[in-house]
């Protein structure tokens, strides 16, 4: 009964601890069964481990470990999908975005310098130009140039409020930074290049808005024929 149980808490221990028993002493490798043999190469691999280094932790030859890291590989590999596709595409957005949520906390905090909170700004817009500039590459949005200035700030569900928020943002920076003495050619540089993109992303705003307004009379025209 007892054999029945340390057997069934080798199967069950996770790979981490299995490995550090084998550093220890604490385990002989020639006792794992294959499936947790390369369960652990996957995790060495994973950590940067070479084939020789695996093989001596393990106590097995680099034939067998090239072979295990092949079987790894294999299960690895995915297909081309449509579902992994917008998984992956969901998670970056949603990593990036927490990003950008981060960057604009820290340039509405009270803590840093106003070097620090400017290129918070700045590196929240360019992450935004970026994520948008990666969806056109992907397909995911149209690749229009003038698209592109215009996703930098429309993220948000009010997007007139959004401009005049970071209009509003600059405008402080910009002003403290006179007043205090500290506003440098590189910082006076971010913040007119981040002024013309608002600026350009709300001609093109505008330009959406009359074209849905030109399109909505269209369709109604159409009904009334």
């Amino acid at each position: 009964m007892d054999s029945t149980n340390d057997n069934k808490n080798k199967e069950e221990s996770p790979v981490f601890k299995i490995i550090q028993e084998l550093k220890d002493g604490k385990r002989e490798a020639k006792d794992l069964s294959k499936e947790q043999r390369q369960e652990c190469v996957d995790s060495l691999d994973l950590q940067g481990y070479n084939v020789s280094q695996i093989a001596k932790t393990l106590n097995r030859s680099e034939k067998t470990i090239r072979r295990d890291l092949q079987d790894v590989k294999a299960r690895r590999s995915v297909k081309p999908s449509l579902e992994l596709a917008t998984q992956i595409v969901g998670n970056m957005i949603a990593k990036l975005e927490a990003c950008q949520s981060h960057l604009v906390r820290l340039a509405n905090s009270k803590e840093g310098s106003l070097q620090e909170k400017s290129q918070a700004i700045f590196y929240a817009g360019k992450m935004m130009l970026e994520l948008t500039e990666k969806l056109q590459s992907l397909g995911y949005l149209p690749s229009a140039p003038q698209k592109v200035i215009g996703e930098i700030y429309l993220h948000n569900e009010d997007d007139d409020k959004t401009f005049a928020e970071a209009k509003e943002k600059l405008k402080e920076i910009e002003a403290i930074a006179k007043d205090t003495g500290v506003l440098d050619e590189i910082t006076q540089k971010r913040i007119e290049d981040l002024k013309g993109k608002i600026e350009k992303a709300e001609i093109v705003k505008d330009v959406e808005n009359l074209n849905k307004e030109q399109n909505n009379k269209k369709e109604e025209e159409t009904k009334d024929e």
